[in-house]
C-alpha cells in the first residue's frame, strides 16, 4: 500500500506530471505503474470471498453494480449511448479499493506509517508544485496548474492526515505541533493553485475533526472562542491571500468560471426531460460541475437512478459512521476522508470516483475503517 500510495501522489510531481501541448490532455507516466500495483494488491485480497460479503456496505455495491450493469448493457444495446459505461470502469475501481482496504491485514502501527508516508508524499509534491508552477505562496490571476482539481484532492487528504494525527497522544507536543503545522501548510499549497473546491472541503471537514474531538462542552466552547479569536486577529495578508484565492480573477463571466451557468442549462434541460435527460444527445452542455447534476442530466431519472442510488447510498452511510462511530480511533478515519471527495463531487464534474485512481486511496481507508467496525460488531 505505502508503494502504491507513493505511486499516486507523486505522479502528479510536475517534474512527472506532463501536458501534450497540442491536445492539452494531461500524460501521466505512472500509470501503468499504479495499474499494476493496484491489481497486485486486489489480486492478493479478494480470494477470501465469504469474507468480503460480510460486510453490508461491500454487498450493497456489488449488487448496485450489478443493476449499472444491466443498465449499461441496455443503453448500448438499445439506445447506442456509452455514457453510462463510461462510469463502470470508475464505480469498478473504488469497489476494488473498499476491498482491498477491508481485506488487507495491518497494525495501527502499521497504517499510522502508511498514513505519514501518503502525508509526506502530498506534502513534498504540493510544494514542489507551488514552487515551480506558481513561484511561491501568491494568488495569480488564473491557475496554471491544469490538473489542479486532481491533486486537490490528494493534498486535501493529506492535510486532514496531519490535522487528525496531530491527535495522537503518543506522540510528543514539538511532533503534535508539527503536524498541525504542515496540514496548514498543504491547506496554504491547495489555495494557492487555486484547488477552490478542495480548499473549501479541505476547510469544512478541518472543521468537522475539530468538532468530533472536542465534543465535550467546555472543551468545544473553549475551542470555538480561540478560533473566533484566531480570526479576527488574522493578519490583512494571510485574510487577502484566502479571499483572493477564491475570488480573484476567473474565466468566463463570473466568479464560477461559467460552471454555474452550466449547471443551470443543466437544470433547464431537465426541467423539460428529466425521465430520459439526454440520452439522445439532443445537446451538448459543457462539462456540467456537479457530479450527480452531470449523472441525471446524461441519463435522466430513469438511467442514471443505479448510479444515483449508489452516490446516495455511500455518502449517506458516510456522513452516518462519521457521527456514529468513534471516529477518534486511527482505523476509522477511512470514514473521514471518504468525505473529501463526496464533498468536491458537488462543485466537479467526475469525484468522487475518479479521475482515475486519484480517490482510490481514500476508498482503501473506508474499507479499513469498515473492516474495523466489523470486528468490534458494530457494523
Amino acid at each position: 500500500i505505502i508503494i502504491f500510495s507513493f505511486l499516486i501522489v507523486f505522479s502528479y510531481h510536475p517534474s512527472i506530471m506532463k501536458i501534450d501541448d497540442y491536445t492539452g490532455a494531461i500524460i501521466n507516466p505512472f500509470s501503468k505503474y499504479i495499474i499494476i500495483a493496484f491489481c497486485i494488491l486486489f489480486m492478493t485480497n479478494i480470494l477470501r470471498i465469504k469474507t468480503i460479503l460480510r460486510c453490508p456496505l461491500i454487498k450493497t455495491y456489488m449488487l448496485i453494480m450489478l443493476m449499472i450493469l444491466v443498465y449499461a448493457v441496455i443503453t448500448i444495446i438499445f439506445v447506442g449511448n456509452k455514457s453510462i459505461w463510461w462510469e463502470v470502469r470508475s464505480l469498478t475501481i473504488c469497489l476494488m479499493a473498499i476491498i482491498v482496504g477491508y481485506m488487507i491485514n495491518i497494525s495501527d502501527k502499521q497504517l499510522s506509517r502508511i498514513l505519514v508516508m501518503f502525508a509526506i508524499s502530498g506534502l513534498i509534491v504540493g510544494l514542489s508544485i507551488v514552487i515551480t508552477n506558481v513561484g511561491g505562496f501568491i494568488i495569480e490571476e488564473k491557475s496554471n496548474v491544469t490538473y489542479k482539481n486532481a491533486i486537490g484532492v490528494v493534498l486535501s487528504t493529506a492535510s486532514i492526515i496531519f490535522f487528525y494525527l496531530s491527535y495522537n497522544k503518543d506522540y510528543n507536543k514539538l511532533y503534535r505541533i508539527m503536524l498541525i503545522a504542515m496540514s496548514i501548510l498543504l491547506l496554504a499549497s491547495i489555495l494557492t493553485i487555486r484547488a477552490r473546491a478542495a480548499g473549501l472541503l479541505t476547510i469544512v471537514v478541518l472543521g468537522v475533526v475539530l468538532y468530533l474531538r472536542n465534543k465535550n462542552t467546555e472543551t468545544l466552547l473553549i475551542t470555538t472562542i480561540v478560533i473566533v479569536i484566531l480570526i479576527f486577529a488574522m493578519p490583512q495578508s494571510i485574510e487577502n491571500f484566502i479571499v483572493d484565492s477564491f475570488f480573484k480573477g476567473f474565466e468566463g463571466k463570473d466568479v464560477t468560471s461559467d460552471r454555474g451557468r452550466r449547471n443551470q442549462e443543466a437544470l433547464l434541460f431537465l426541467k423539460d426531460n428529466l425521465f430520459i435527460g439526454n440520452m439522445n444527445m439532443l445537446v451538448d452542455v459543457d462539462q456540467i460541475h456537479n457530479y450527480p447534476l452531470r449523472i441525471l442530466f446524461n441519463g435522466g431519472i430513469i438511467f442514471s437512478f443505479p448510479i444515483l442510488l449508489l452516490y446516495c447510498y455511500l455518502l449517506v452511510k458516510g456522513i452516518y459512521y462519521v457521527f456514529k462511530v468513534n471516529v477518534i480511533e486511527l482505523r476509522n478515519i477511512g470514514f473521514v476522508t471518504i468525505l473529501i471527495p463526496f464533498g468536491i463531487s458537488m462543485l466537479e464534474p467526475t469525484l468522487p470516483f475518479g479521475p482515475g485512481t486519484t480517490t482510490v486511496f481514500n476508498f482503501i481507508l473506508l474499507g479499513i475503517a469498515l473492516r474495523n467496525l466489523y470486528e468490534q460488531k458494530n457494523i
